[in-house]
């Protein structure tokens, strides 16, 4: 048998070095290739994610921008009503037991409990005070204006979230208005005849006071004038308060008292000046709460007075201010400057900025408190009566760094302790801290616009106190 050995061109095999190099070429290939899929497929997954965040932090800031703060707050403090019925509508696919108020650091917030006759009313850090599982309840307004909400496990199509919502109800601007949440005065719209004592001073009061006293001066001294200023500058004009309870009744009287003085001016020298003989006191007087005839509970007393600008001297002060609630009623007190406007324009005066950084008025807050031993612990300790006031803010001009309206050191606040035979009192920023002191806008806090950032973060930040980076953020505003 004959083999034929010549090789022929075109029809030669792969030798076994070179299937092993193309073998090697090859597997190289598919595994860059492969990477290449898996880092395609990681990045579309990444992509994906972030687009499903992105969706709802829209989502949820529209539902935010629905809702006024108060409601905000009671949702996420409370979201279940008295009857077992979720009241959080925030957003579809929410479990509404994953919801809470949080502190900027990201802390729970202290919430009002009791236990037996204790309770921890004074260290609660929430927005929203209810002493019954939020079936009544109060917002709580704080001087920073900021509050922050969490969510847990919130539902994408594809993704679960963590989310976290920041509100700024402060003072801010925008381009078409400025001083926003600037507010000064409360809404008389508000206020319930059945619920609230209130007094509005009478229109150019301090005018007529000056009048009456000019003309004594001028019977005195034969036709002799004392210019407005004058007068005023020897005048002490004193608003007392009285807050009384007698069973079921209460009651609210309110008394201005001006005083005069230097009796030699109006010819009083030697007269007797408390039965009528001389005109060194006028005495208004008026009833401006009574239940008797009402199942209404006292629950705040409205205060409007025009300033006496004239009281400039802090050892001298000619703007008092008396509040006496010995029967120690909780409620709310507002103290209102009104804005001081011309005589014959109407227009706020032009130096008004001046006077308000003048201005100085005494205001005590007289009770008999249920603790004894208050003193013992001054910073825990809580008066019945709660503050609210424009005192220490320049009704005229605007902080040129914050926006917010001037402070000044206006208000020379005292709180007492009337017991008998053992006053006790405090002053100054202590007693500011024991009544609550708040600027009066937080009185309409409730009500605010506010500037919102919602931000998205991958589950289990919250439990982390969102120290991750978020996936997604988005700022929006609620400005109507």
């Amino acid at each position: 048998m004959v083999y034929n050995t010549k090789k022929r061109m075109g029809h030669q095999g792969f030798s076994l070095l070179e299937v092993i190099l193309a073998l090697s070429i090859f597997s190289i290939s598919a595994v860059v290739l492969s990477k290449g899929f898996q880092s395609s497929a990681i990045l579309n997954k990444k992509s994906a994610k972030l687009q499903e965040a992105t969706l709802a932090a829209s989502n949820l800031m529209e539902e935010v921008k629905a809702n006024s703060l108060e409601e905000l707050a009671l949702e996420f403090n409370y979201p279940v009503d008295e009857n077992g019925v979720s009241r959080f509508d925030i957003m579809n696919g929410v479990d509404f037991t994953k919801v809470k108020e949080i502190d900027r650091k990201g802390n729970d917030v202290v919430k009002y409990e009791k236990s037996g006759a204790l309770d921890n009313l004074s260290k609660v850090t929430s927005s929203i005070i209810s002493k019954d599982g939020g079936e009544t309840w109060e917002f709580q307004g704080n001087k920073e204006g900021e509050y922050y909400f969490s969510i847990v496990d919130l539902k994408g199509e594809n993704y679960d979230f963590d989310a976290k919502i920041s509100l700024d109800a402060s003072t801010y601007h925008n381009n078409s208005r400025t001083g926003i949440n600037d507010q000064n005065i409360p809404s008389i719209d508000d206020l319930n005849v059945y619920e609230d004592a209130f007094l509005v001073q009478e229109n150019k009061i301090n005018e007529k006071v000056a009048e009456y006293y000019g003309g004594i001066y001028e019977s005195a001294h034969e036709g002799k004038n004392m210019s407005e200023e004058e007068i005023w500058r020897h005048l002490t004009r004193t608003l007392t308060v009285d807050v009384t309870k007698s069973g079921g009744m209460q009651k609210v009287t309110a008394d201005y008292l001006y005083q005069f003085d230097d009796p030699d001016l109006l010819g009083c020298s030697g007269k007797n000046h408390t039965d009528g003989e001389c005109d060194c006191y006028l005495l208004d007087d008026h009833i401006i709460y009574d239940n008797s005839e009402s199942d209404g509970t006292l629950r705040s007393v409205y205060l409007f007075f025009q300033p006496n600008y004239y009281s400039v001297d802090t050892g001298n002060i000619r703007d008092r201010i008396l509040f006496n609630n010995l029967s120690n009623l909780d409620l709310s007190l507002y103290l209102i400057k009104q804005v001081e406007t011309d005589s014959i324009t109407g227009e706020t005066v032009s130096d008004l900025d001046v006077k308000e950084h003048n201005y100085k008025m005494s205001v005590d807050i007289n009770e008999i408190p249920v603790a004894t031993n208050w003193t013992t612990n001054v910073s825990a300790f809580r008066s019945a009566t709660k503050l609210r006031t424009n005192l220490d803010s320049n009704l005229a001009a605007l902080d040129s760094i914050t926006g917010n309206r001037r402070t000044e050191n206006q208000m020379a606040l005292t709180y007492r302790d009337m017991r008998s035979g053992n006053v006790r009192q405090r002053q100054g920023s202590v007693a500011k801290t024991i009544t609550d002191s708040n600027n009066l806008a937080d009185s309409e806090a409730k009500d605010r616009l506010f500037t919102a950032e919602v931000e998205i973060y991958e589950t289990g930040e919250a439990a982390n106190k969102f120290a991750g980076k978020p996936l997604a953020v988005l700022n929006g505003s609620k400005e109507d």
